[in-house]
């Protein structure tokens, strides 16, 4: 279940930002990481670097939006590690 709702959040986070957002994360953790939005959960560092080079400034405010897309289970103790992660 944790696996999902992260998917399903930072999908949202990014077409929050628009689809060509949502298409580079996609197309980037496919290309160098050979993984999924669906990985993401078990490899928050992969999502962590394509963020952080793609849209640097925008990196806070897609955080604080998976955050809030995840709503009561931002402290649920399967989806904290994952926020620590990518939270560097």
């Amino acid at each position: 279940m944790a696996r999902i709702l992260v998917a399903h959040s930072v999908e949202k986070a990014l077409l929050e930002l628009g689809t060509p957002a949502f298409e580079k994360v996609s197309d980037e953790l496919l290309n160098n990481y050979n993984c999924y939005l669906f990985d993401c959960y078990e490899h928050p560092e992969y999502l962590t670097h394509i963020l952080k080079e793609a849209y640097e400034e925008s990196f806070p405010k897609i955080i604080q939006s998976i955050r809030k897309n995840l709503g009561e289970y931002v402290t649920h103790n399967k989806i904290e590690p994952f926020l620590n992660e990518v939270n560097i």
